[in-house]
Protein backbone atom coordinates (compact mmCIF):
# COMPACT_ATOMS: atom_id res chain seq x y z
CA UNK A 1 0.00 0.00 0.00
CA UNK A 2 2.86 2.31 0.81
CA UNK A 3 4.66 1.65 -2.36
CA UNK A 4 1.35 2.62 -4.50
CA UNK A 5 0.80 5.54 -2.18
CA UNK A 6 4.79 6.97 -2.81
CA UNK A 7 4.18 6.26 -6.68
CA UNK A 8 0.97 8.50 -6.63
CA UNK A 9 3.15 10.83 -4.69
CA UNK A 10 6.04 11.34 -6.78
CA UNK A 11 3.51 11.47 -10.00
CA UNK A 12 2.11 14.75 -8.41
CA UNK A 13 4.93 15.95 -7.15
CA UNK A 14 6.44 15.89 -10.49
CA UNK A 15 3.32 17.60 -11.90
CA UNK A 16 3.85 20.04 -9.27
CA UNK A 17 6.92 20.83 -10.17
CA UNK A 18 6.78 20.81 -14.14
CA UNK A 19 2.80 22.72 -13.91
CA UNK A 20 3.07 26.26 -14.95
CA UNK A 21 0.02 28.37 -14.13
CA UNK A 22 -0.65 31.41 -15.59
CA UNK A 23 0.09 34.37 -13.62
CA UNK A 24 -2.95 37.55 -13.05
CA UNK A 25 -1.85 40.87 -13.89
CA UNK A 26 -2.05 43.11 -11.38
CA UNK A 27 -1.47 46.11 -9.05
CA UNK A 28 -1.41 47.55 -5.63
CA UNK A 29 -2.64 50.55 -4.34
CA UNK A 30 -0.35 52.27 -1.70
CA UNK A 31 -2.09 51.26 1.61
CA UNK A 32 -4.05 54.62 2.69
CA UNK A 33 -2.54 55.71 6.07
CA UNK A 34 -5.02 56.04 8.96
CA UNK A 35 -4.90 57.03 12.11
CA UNK A 36 -1.14 57.15 13.56
CA UNK A 37 0.27 56.26 11.05
CA UNK A 38 2.94 57.87 8.27
CA UNK A 39 2.43 58.00 4.73
CA UNK A 40 6.68 56.86 4.75
CA UNK A 41 5.89 53.95 6.88
CA UNK A 42 2.44 53.29 4.56
CA UNK A 43 4.92 53.53 1.75
CA UNK A 44 7.54 51.31 3.06
CA UNK A 45 4.84 48.52 4.03
CA UNK A 46 3.05 48.88 0.96
CA UNK A 47 6.39 47.84 -0.97
CA UNK A 48 6.64 44.83 1.55
CA UNK A 49 3.27 44.15 0.38
CA UNK A 50 4.50 44.03 -2.96
CA UNK A 51 7.23 41.90 -2.76
CA UNK A 52 5.21 39.54 -0.83
CA UNK A 53 2.83 39.21 -4.06
CA UNK A 54 5.60 38.66 -6.37
CA UNK A 55 7.25 35.89 -4.38
CA UNK A 56 4.01 34.32 -4.65
CA UNK A 57 4.56 33.24 -8.33
CA UNK A 58 0.53 34.24 -8.68
CA UNK A 59 0.78 37.95 -9.98
CA UNK A 60 2.54 40.06 -12.56
CA UNK A 61 2.44 42.98 -10.90
CA UNK A 62 2.74 46.77 -12.36
CA UNK A 63 5.28 48.33 -10.47
CA UNK A 64 4.96 51.29 -8.87
CA UNK A 65 7.07 53.37 -11.32
CA UNK A 66 5.16 52.29 -13.83
CA UNK A 67 1.85 53.07 -12.33
CA UNK A 68 2.45 56.35 -11.42
CA UNK A 69 3.95 57.36 -15.46
CA UNK A 70 0.83 55.30 -16.77
CA UNK A 71 -1.62 57.58 -14.53
CA UNK A 72 0.33 60.68 -15.32
CA UNK A 73 -0.16 60.38 -18.48
CA UNK A 74 -3.86 59.77 -18.33
CA UNK A 75 -3.77 63.12 -16.30
CA UNK A 76 -5.69 61.08 -13.57
CA UNK A 77 -4.97 62.17 -9.82
CA UNK A 78 -4.33 59.52 -7.31
CA UNK A 79 -4.98 61.70 -4.47
CA UNK A 80 -8.20 60.41 -2.11
CA UNK A 81 -8.75 57.68 -4.73
CA UNK A 82 -9.95 55.30 -1.99
CA UNK A 83 -13.52 53.90 -2.81
CA UNK A 84 -14.16 50.97 -4.63
CA UNK A 85 -14.78 52.59 -8.44
CA UNK A 86 -12.12 54.63 -7.90
CA UNK A 87 -9.42 51.81 -7.95
CA UNK A 88 -11.38 50.00 -10.39
CA UNK A 89 -10.97 53.00 -13.05
CA UNK A 90 -7.16 53.06 -12.06
CA UNK A 91 -7.16 49.36 -13.67
CA UNK A 92 -8.58 49.23 -16.30
CA UNK A 93 -6.36 52.47 -17.47
CA UNK A 94 -3.38 50.56 -16.27
CA UNK A 95 -5.27 47.25 -18.18
CA UNK A 96 -4.54 44.98 -15.42
CA UNK A 97 -7.38 42.22 -14.28
CA UNK A 98 -6.96 42.60 -10.48
CA UNK A 99 -6.33 45.32 -8.08
CA UNK A 100 -5.34 45.02 -4.30
CA UNK A 101 -5.79 47.87 -1.79
CA UNK A 102 -6.21 48.82 1.93
CA UNK A 103 -5.36 50.55 4.78
CA UNK A 104 -3.27 51.07 7.80
CA UNK A 105 -4.43 52.55 10.96
CA UNK A 106 -3.27 52.19 14.55
CA UNK A 107 -6.02 51.97 17.25
CA UNK A 108 -3.82 52.25 20.78
CA UNK A 109 -0.65 50.21 20.83
CA UNK A 110 -2.26 48.40 17.92
CA UNK A 111 -2.02 48.26 14.02
CA UNK A 112 -4.97 47.32 11.93
CA UNK A 113 -4.31 46.44 8.15
CA UNK A 114 -7.00 45.36 5.77
CA UNK A 115 -6.16 44.21 2.58
CA UNK A 116 -8.84 43.70 -0.01
CA UNK A 117 -9.18 42.13 -4.00
CA UNK A 118 -10.78 43.69 -6.20
CA UNK A 119 -11.97 41.86 -9.88
CA UNK A 120 -11.26 45.11 -12.59
CA UNK A 121 -13.84 43.91 -14.84
CA UNK A 122 -16.82 43.15 -12.76
CA UNK A 123 -15.81 45.94 -10.18
CA UNK A 124 -16.53 43.30 -6.80
CA UNK A 125 -14.50 42.82 -3.80
CA UNK A 126 -13.76 38.87 -4.33
CA UNK A 127 -11.81 38.86 -0.83
CA UNK A 128 -11.16 41.25 1.67
CA UNK A 129 -9.34 40.40 5.17
CA UNK A 130 -8.09 42.43 8.15
CA UNK A 131 -4.55 41.84 10.08
CA UNK A 132 -3.92 42.77 14.00
CA UNK A 133 -0.59 43.48 14.96
CA UNK A 134 0.42 44.69 18.56
CA UNK A 135 3.30 46.90 18.98
CA UNK A 136 5.45 48.94 17.11
CA UNK A 137 8.47 46.51 16.27
CA UNK A 138 9.26 46.29 12.35
CA UNK A 139 9.96 42.10 12.43
CA UNK A 140 6.20 42.21 13.22
CA UNK A 141 4.78 44.15 11.18
CA UNK A 142 6.07 43.04 8.06
CA UNK A 143 5.38 39.44 9.24
CA UNK A 144 1.84 40.89 9.43
CA UNK A 145 1.70 42.13 6.28
CA UNK A 146 2.93 38.69 4.82
CA UNK A 147 0.19 37.07 6.39
CA UNK A 148 -2.41 39.15 5.40
CA UNK A 149 -0.98 38.67 1.53
CA UNK A 150 -0.78 34.99 2.18
CA UNK A 151 -4.56 35.51 3.66
CA UNK A 152 -6.06 37.35 0.79
CA UNK A 153 -5.36 35.42 -2.02
CA UNK A 154 -6.72 32.18 -0.29
CA UNK A 155 -9.83 30.99 -2.39
CA UNK A 156 -13.00 29.63 -1.21
CA UNK A 157 -12.28 26.51 -1.54
CA UNK A 158 -9.28 26.42 0.09
CA UNK A 159 -10.52 28.38 2.99
CA UNK A 160 -13.54 25.54 3.01
CA UNK A 161 -10.88 22.73 3.61
CA UNK A 162 -8.77 24.50 5.93
CA UNK A 163 -11.86 24.93 8.24
CA UNK A 164 -12.50 21.48 7.47
CA UNK A 165 -9.26 20.40 9.13
CA UNK A 166 -10.57 21.55 12.51
CA UNK A 167 -14.09 19.53 12.03
CA UNK A 168 -14.73 16.96 15.04
CA UNK A 169 -14.51 14.27 12.72
CA UNK A 170 -11.34 12.99 11.73
CA UNK A 171 -12.58 11.36 8.26
CA UNK A 172 -13.26 15.00 7.59
CA UNK A 173 -10.23 16.06 8.97
CA UNK A 174 -8.08 13.30 6.50
CA UNK A 175 -10.59 14.61 3.72
CA UNK A 176 -9.49 18.14 4.04
CA UNK A 177 -5.98 17.33 4.10
CA UNK A 178 -5.72 15.34 1.45
CA UNK A 179 -7.83 17.80 -0.79
CA UNK A 180 -5.56 20.76 -0.12
CA UNK A 181 -2.77 18.37 -1.09
CA UNK A 182 -4.49 17.48 -4.69
CA UNK A 183 -5.06 21.44 -4.74
CA UNK A 184 -1.06 21.95 -4.69
CA UNK A 185 -1.78 25.33 -3.26
CA UNK A 186 1.06 26.54 -0.87
CA UNK A 187 -0.87 29.07 1.27
CA UNK A 188 -2.84 25.67 2.38
CA UNK A 189 0.94 24.96 3.85
CA UNK A 190 0.80 26.66 7.26
CA UNK A 191 -2.93 25.07 8.65
CA UNK A 192 -1.43 21.63 7.38
CA UNK A 193 1.99 21.91 9.13
CA UNK A 194 -0.48 22.57 12.22
CA UNK A 195 -2.63 19.61 11.62
CA UNK A 196 0.88 17.58 11.20
CA UNK A 197 1.83 18.55 14.25
CA UNK A 198 -1.20 18.81 16.65
CA UNK A 199 -4.09 16.51 15.28
CA UNK A 200 -4.80 14.39 17.49
CA UNK A 201 -5.51 11.64 15.13
CA UNK A 202 -2.43 9.75 13.17
CA UNK A 203 -4.37 9.18 10.23
CA UNK A 204 -4.86 12.60 9.31
CA UNK A 205 -1.36 13.46 10.27
CA UNK A 206 -0.13 11.22 7.71
CA UNK A 207 -2.23 12.86 5.06
CA UNK A 208 -1.05 16.38 6.41
CA UNK A 209 2.60 14.97 5.67
CA UNK A 210 1.05 13.48 1.85
CA UNK A 211 -0.18 16.70 1.15
CA UNK A 212 3.47 19.15 2.63
CA UNK A 213 5.19 16.40 0.08
CA UNK A 214 2.35 16.79 -2.77
CA UNK A 215 2.91 21.02 -2.64
CA UNK A 216 6.24 20.54 -2.50
CA UNK A 217 7.37 23.87 -0.98
CA UNK A 218 10.55 22.13 0.06
CA UNK A 219 11.90 25.27 2.37
CA UNK A 220 8.96 25.26 4.64
CA UNK A 221 7.84 21.48 4.50
CA UNK A 222 10.82 20.02 5.33
CA UNK A 223 11.61 21.49 8.48
CA UNK A 224 8.00 20.46 9.36
CA UNK A 225 8.64 17.05 8.55
CA UNK A 226 11.74 16.51 10.41
CA UNK A 227 10.21 17.66 13.39
CA UNK A 228 7.51 15.13 12.89
CA UNK A 229 9.65 12.41 12.45
CA UNK A 230 11.71 12.94 16.05
CA UNK A 231 8.52 14.02 17.76
CA UNK A 232 5.59 12.33 16.97
CA UNK A 233 4.23 9.41 18.87
CA UNK A 234 2.67 6.95 16.03
CA UNK A 235 5.15 4.93 14.82
CA UNK A 236 3.19 4.73 11.87
CA UNK A 237 3.72 8.90 10.88
CA UNK A 238 7.37 8.71 12.10
CA UNK A 239 7.35 6.16 9.04
CA UNK A 240 5.19 7.80 6.65
CA UNK A 241 7.32 11.07 7.37
CA UNK A 242 10.83 9.04 6.92
CA UNK A 243 8.99 8.07 3.73
CA UNK A 244 7.88 11.61 2.72
CA UNK A 245 11.41 12.78 3.16
CA UNK A 246 12.92 10.30 1.09
CA UNK A 247 10.65 11.17 -1.81
CA UNK A 248 11.59 14.76 -1.08
CA UNK A 249 15.49 13.69 -1.22
CA UNK A 250 15.78 16.22 1.91
CA UNK A 251 19.71 16.29 2.43
CA UNK A 252 19.06 18.32 5.27
CA UNK A 253 17.51 15.65 7.28
CA UNK A 254 20.31 13.39 7.05
CA UNK A 255 21.03 13.74 10.78
CA UNK A 256 17.06 13.40 11.92
CA UNK A 257 17.20 10.26 9.55
CA UNK A 258 20.03 8.87 11.14
CA UNK A 259 18.55 9.25 14.52
CA UNK A 260 15.57 7.49 13.15
CA UNK A 261 17.85 4.22 12.48
CA UNK A 262 17.55 3.61 15.87
CA UNK A 263 13.61 3.95 16.26
CA UNK A 264 11.97 1.07 17.79
CA UNK A 265 9.96 0.69 14.80
CA UNK A 266 11.71 -1.42 11.81
CA UNK A 267 9.02 0.85 9.52
CA UNK A 268 10.92 3.71 10.87
CA UNK A 269 13.99 2.45 10.68
CA UNK A 270 13.85 0.93 6.90
CA UNK A 271 12.22 3.86 5.95
CA UNK A 272 15.41 6.04 7.14
CA UNK A 273 17.68 3.45 5.25
CA UNK A 274 16.10 4.01 2.31
CA UNK A 275 16.37 7.49 2.25
CA UNK A 276 19.70 7.83 3.81
CA UNK A 277 20.59 5.89 0.68
CA UNK A 278 18.64 7.82 -2.15
CA UNK A 279 20.14 10.98 -0.52
CA UNK A 280 23.94 9.56 -0.74
CA UNK A 281 24.51 10.10 3.09
CA UNK A 282 28.26 9.47 3.92
CA UNK A 283 27.59 9.59 7.46
CA UNK A 284 25.10 6.90 7.81
CA UNK A 285 27.77 3.92 5.87
CA UNK A 286 28.65 2.77 9.47
CA UNK A 287 25.24 3.05 11.04
CA UNK A 288 23.48 1.09 7.63
CA UNK A 289 26.38 -1.23 8.41
CA UNK A 290 25.24 -2.23 11.72
CA UNK A 291 21.57 -2.31 10.57
CA UNK A 292 22.59 -4.84 8.44
CA UNK A 293 22.03 -6.87 11.71
CA UNK A 294 18.79 -5.50 12.29
CA UNK A 295 16.10 -8.37 13.63
CA UNK A 296 13.90 -7.69 10.82
CA UNK A 297 14.31 -8.81 7.39
CA UNK A 298 13.07 -5.71 5.64
CA UNK A 299 15.59 -3.65 7.18
CA UNK A 300 18.19 -5.60 6.68
CA UNK A 301 17.57 -5.72 3.15
CA UNK A 302 16.89 -1.99 2.77
CA UNK A 303 19.91 -1.07 4.61
CA UNK A 304 21.84 -3.14 1.70
CA UNK A 305 20.52 -1.14 -0.90
CA UNK A 306 21.62 2.28 0.52
CA UNK A 307 24.61 1.13 1.27
CA UNK A 308 24.76 -0.20 -2.53
CA UNK A 309 23.29 3.91 -3.68
CA UNK A 310 26.03 5.14 -1.50
CA UNK A 311 28.78 3.10 -2.59
CA UNK A 312 31.59 3.28 0.15
CA UNK A 313 33.70 0.59 0.54
CA UNK A 314 33.63 -0.05 4.32
CA UNK A 315 30.80 -1.96 4.06
CA UNK A 316 31.83 -4.28 0.95
CA UNK A 317 32.53 -6.66 4.10
CA UNK A 318 28.98 -6.91 5.80
CA UNK A 319 27.17 -7.02 2.69
CA UNK A 320 29.40 -10.83 1.82
CA UNK A 321 28.59 -12.09 5.17
CA UNK A 322 24.71 -11.16 4.34
CA UNK A 323 24.95 -13.08 1.15
CA UNK A 324 24.29 -16.12 3.58
CA UNK A 325 21.40 -14.31 5.63
CA UNK A 326 18.46 -16.71 5.99
CA UNK A 327 16.11 -14.68 3.72
CA UNK A 328 16.42 -14.87 0.11
CA UNK A 329 15.56 -11.53 -0.87
CA UNK A 330 18.26 -10.20 1.31
CA UNK A 331 20.56 -12.21 -0.11
CA UNK A 332 19.65 -10.84 -3.47
CA UNK A 333 19.74 -7.21 -2.39
CA UNK A 334 23.08 -7.74 -0.63
CA UNK A 335 24.51 -9.43 -4.28
CA UNK A 336 23.15 -6.20 -6.25
CA UNK A 337 24.59 -4.08 -3.57
CA UNK A 338 28.20 -5.41 -3.87
CA UNK A 339 27.75 -4.87 -7.74
CA UNK A 340 27.22 -1.65 -7.16
CA UNK A 341 30.06 -1.64 -4.81
CA UNK A 342 32.29 -2.97 -7.66
CA UNK A 343 34.77 -4.26 -5.59
CA UNK A 344 36.59 -7.34 -6.50
CA UNK A 345 37.03 -8.51 -3.08
CA UNK A 346 33.53 -9.71 -3.72
CA UNK A 347 34.04 -11.89 -6.39
CA UNK A 348 34.60 -15.43 -4.59
CA UNK A 349 32.14 -14.89 -2.24
CA UNK A 350 29.32 -13.68 -5.35
CA UNK A 351 30.92 -17.09 -7.57
CA UNK A 352 29.73 -19.27 -4.11
CA UNK A 353 26.61 -17.95 -3.86
CA UNK A 354 25.48 -18.72 -7.72
CA UNK A 355 24.87 -22.16 -6.08
CA UNK A 356 22.23 -20.40 -4.25
CA UNK A 357 18.97 -22.23 -4.44
CA UNK A 358 16.89 -19.43 -5.10
CA UNK A 359 16.30 -18.23 -8.49
CA UNK A 360 16.00 -14.42 -7.99
CA UNK A 361 19.64 -14.70 -5.91
CA UNK A 362 21.09 -16.19 -8.42
CA UNK A 363 19.94 -13.52 -10.98
CA UNK A 364 21.40 -10.58 -9.00
CA UNK A 365 24.56 -12.74 -8.23
CA UNK A 366 25.01 -12.74 -11.66
CA UNK A 367 24.12 -9.35 -12.68
CA UNK A 368 26.95 -8.20 -9.48
CA UNK A 369 29.65 -10.27 -11.26
CA UNK A 370 28.74 -8.78 -14.69
CA UNK A 371 28.57 -5.33 -13.34
CA UNK A 372 32.31 -5.64 -11.19
CA UNK A 373 33.66 -6.33 -14.95
CA UNK A 374 36.22 -8.84 -13.78
CA UNK A 375 37.46 -11.14 -16.11
CA UNK A 376 37.78 -13.84 -13.10
CA UNK A 377 34.53 -14.50 -12.74
CA UNK A 378 34.11 -15.95 -16.89
CA UNK A 379 34.52 -19.58 -15.93
CA UNK A 380 31.32 -18.96 -13.29
CA UNK A 381 29.41 -17.29 -15.73
CA UNK A 382 30.20 -19.78 -18.53
CA UNK A 383 29.35 -22.62 -15.81
CA UNK A 384 25.86 -20.96 -15.40
CA UNK A 385 25.35 -20.68 -19.91
CA UNK A 386 25.87 -24.59 -19.70
CA UNK A 387 23.36 -25.68 -17.05
CA UNK A 388 20.51 -23.51 -18.62
CA UNK A 389 18.51 -24.13 -15.24
CA UNK A 390 16.80 -21.03 -15.59
CA UNK A 391 15.88 -18.23 -18.56
CA UNK A 392 16.44 -15.31 -16.49
CA UNK A 393 19.45 -16.21 -14.83
CA UNK A 394 21.09 -17.28 -18.41
CA UNK A 395 20.13 -14.31 -19.95
CA UNK A 396 21.67 -12.24 -16.58
CA UNK A 397 24.91 -14.15 -17.53
CA UNK A 398 24.73 -13.81 -21.10
CA UNK A 399 24.72 -9.92 -20.47
CA UNK A 400 27.76 -10.21 -18.11
CA UNK A 401 29.19 -11.97 -20.58
CA UNK A 402 28.71 -9.77 -23.01
CA UNK A 403 30.10 -7.19 -21.04
CA UNK A 404 33.18 -8.81 -20.71
CA UNK A 405 33.70 -9.89 -24.26
CA UNK A 406 34.92 -12.88 -23.29
CA UNK A 407 35.39 -15.35 -26.47
CA UNK A 408 34.39 -18.55 -25.38
CA UNK A 409 31.23 -16.66 -23.08
CA UNK A 410 30.43 -15.05 -27.06
CA UNK A 411 30.64 -18.46 -29.01
CA UNK A 412 28.58 -20.41 -26.23
CA UNK A 413 25.73 -17.62 -26.55
CA UNK A 414 25.90 -18.09 -30.79
CA UNK A 415 25.42 -21.48 -30.39
CA UNK A 416 22.09 -21.05 -28.15
CA UNK A 417 20.69 -19.33 -31.33
CA UNK A 418 20.07 -22.71 -32.37
CA UNK A 419 18.28 -24.06 -29.32
CA UNK A 420 15.46 -25.64 -29.46
CA UNK A 421 13.98 -23.37 -26.80
CA UNK A 422 12.93 -20.39 -28.78
CA UNK A 423 13.23 -18.38 -25.62
CA UNK A 424 16.60 -18.95 -25.54
CA UNK A 425 17.39 -18.26 -28.83
CA UNK A 426 15.61 -14.73 -28.64
CA UNK A 427 17.05 -13.93 -25.15
CA UNK A 428 20.69 -15.12 -27.31
CA UNK A 429 19.99 -12.76 -30.25
CA UNK A 430 19.15 -10.08 -28.32
CA UNK A 431 22.39 -10.09 -26.24
CA UNK A 432 24.72 -10.44 -29.14
CA UNK A 433 24.35 -6.60 -29.84
CA UNK A 434 25.82 -5.67 -27.16
CA UNK A 435 28.74 -7.83 -26.98
CA UNK A 436 30.39 -6.09 -29.47
CA UNK A 437 31.84 -9.11 -30.98
CA UNK A 438 31.26 -8.95 -34.93
CA UNK A 439 31.96 -12.82 -35.54
CA UNK A 440 28.36 -13.04 -34.10
CA UNK A 441 26.77 -11.25 -37.52
CA UNK A 442 26.60 -14.59 -40.05
CA UNK A 443 24.73 -16.27 -36.95
CA UNK A 444 22.36 -13.33 -36.62
CA UNK A 445 21.93 -13.15 -39.94
CA UNK A 446 21.23 -16.57 -39.84
CA UNK A 447 18.61 -15.91 -37.39
CA UNK A 448 16.68 -13.89 -39.30
CA UNK A 449 15.01 -16.93 -40.90
CA UNK A 450 14.26 -18.35 -37.55
CA UNK A 451 10.75 -19.72 -37.07
CA UNK A 452 9.81 -17.47 -34.37
CA UNK A 453 9.22 -14.06 -34.57
CA UNK A 454 11.10 -12.94 -31.62
CA UNK A 455 14.14 -14.61 -32.15
CA UNK A 456 13.79 -12.35 -35.92
CA UNK A 457 13.49 -9.42 -34.20
CA UNK A 458 15.92 -9.64 -31.09
CA UNK A 459 18.55 -10.34 -34.43
CA UNK A 460 17.44 -7.72 -36.48
CA UNK A 461 17.97 -5.32 -33.23
CA UNK A 462 21.41 -6.62 -32.53
CA UNK A 463 22.28 -6.28 -36.09
CA UNK A 464 21.89 -2.57 -36.77
CA UNK A 465 24.15 -2.04 -33.19
CA UNK A 466 26.50 -3.45 -35.77
CA UNK A 467 25.57 -1.08 -38.59
CA UNK A 468 23.85 -4.27 -40.31
CA UNK A 469 20.19 -2.56 -41.18
CA UNK A 470 19.24 -5.86 -43.27
CA UNK A 471 16.90 -7.06 -40.14
CA UNK A 472 15.04 -3.88 -40.65
CA UNK A 473 12.19 -4.79 -43.64
CA UNK A 474 11.81 -8.07 -41.44
CA UNK A 475 10.77 -5.38 -38.33
CA UNK A 476 8.27 -3.46 -40.40
CA UNK A 477 6.64 -6.04 -41.71
CA UNK A 478 6.20 -7.44 -38.04
CA UNK A 479 4.18 -4.11 -37.45
CA UNK A 480 1.27 -6.00 -39.74
CA UNK A 481 1.39 -9.23 -37.50
CA UNK A 482 -1.77 -10.29 -36.58
CA UNK A 483 -0.35 -10.29 -32.97
CA UNK A 484 -0.34 -7.38 -31.14
CA UNK A 485 2.43 -8.52 -29.02
CA UNK A 486 4.73 -8.87 -31.66
CA UNK A 487 3.57 -5.46 -33.41
CA UNK A 488 4.77 -3.84 -30.34
CA UNK A 489 7.86 -5.61 -29.78
CA UNK A 490 8.71 -4.44 -33.41
CA UNK A 491 7.79 -1.12 -33.04
CA UNK A 492 9.62 -0.81 -29.52
CA UNK A 493 12.81 -2.21 -31.09
CA UNK A 494 12.52 0.52 -34.07
CA UNK A 495 12.58 2.79 -31.75
CA UNK A 496 16.55 1.37 -30.53
CA UNK A 497 17.19 1.73 -33.76
CA UNK A 498 15.89 5.22 -35.18
CA UNK A 499 15.90 4.68 -38.56
CA UNK A 500 14.23 7.43 -40.35
CA UNK A 501 13.40 4.67 -43.54
CA UNK A 502 11.07 3.46 -41.20
CA UNK A 503 8.75 6.53 -40.47
CA UNK A 504 6.37 6.10 -42.83
CA UNK A 505 5.32 2.53 -41.43
CA UNK A 506 5.37 3.93 -37.87
CA UNK A 507 2.89 6.48 -38.77
CA UNK A 508 0.18 4.64 -40.23
CA UNK A 509 0.62 2.50 -36.94
CA UNK A 510 0.51 5.04 -34.97
CA UNK A 511 -2.90 6.14 -36.84
CA UNK A 512 -4.58 3.28 -37.35
CA UNK A 513 -3.50 -0.02 -35.41
CA UNK A 514 -6.43 -1.48 -33.28
CA UNK A 515 -4.49 -1.79 -30.11
CA UNK A 516 -3.97 1.62 -27.99
CA UNK A 517 -0.95 0.16 -26.37
CA UNK A 518 0.84 -0.58 -30.23
CA UNK A 519 -0.32 3.02 -31.34
CA UNK A 520 1.41 4.68 -27.98
CA UNK A 521 4.87 2.76 -28.65
CA UNK A 522 4.54 3.71 -32.55
CA UNK A 523 4.55 7.28 -31.54
CA UNK A 524 7.05 6.97 -29.03
CA UNK A 525 9.49 5.50 -31.59
CA UNK A 526 8.59 8.35 -33.88
CA UNK A 527 9.50 10.93 -31.52
CA UNK A 528 12.83 8.81 -30.47
CA UNK A 529 13.64 9.41 -34.31
CA UNK A 530 12.59 12.43 -35.10
CA UNK A 531 14.79 14.06 -32.01
CA UNK A 532 18.31 11.98 -33.19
Amino acid sequence: MKFLILTVVLGLFAATLSAQEPKTTAAVMDLQAEEGVSQSVSRILSDCLRTHLVNTQKFTLVTRENMEQILKEQNFQMSGCTSNECVVQVGQLLGVRKMLAGSIGKVGATYLITLKIIDVESGKIEKAEIEKCPGDKEDALIASIKNLTEKVQISPEIQKKIEALKDESSDVRSWAARGLGEIKDKFAIPSLIKALKNDGNSDVRCDAAWALVVIGDTTSVIPALIKALKDDESSDVRSYVAYSLNVLRAKSAAPALRKALKDESPDVRGDAASALGNIDDYLAVFALIELLKDESSDVRSRAARALGNIGDQPAVFALIELLKDEIPYVRGDAASALGKLKNKHAIPALIEALKDGNSWVRYSVVKALGNIGDKSAVPALIDVLKNKDDLVVWWSAAIALGKLGDKSGILIIIAALKDEDAAYRAEAAMVLGDSGDKSAIPALIEALKDGDVFVRCGAALSLSKFGDKSGIPLLVNALKNGNKHIRYCAASILGEIKDPATLEALIYVMENDPDEMVRAVAKETIEKIKSK
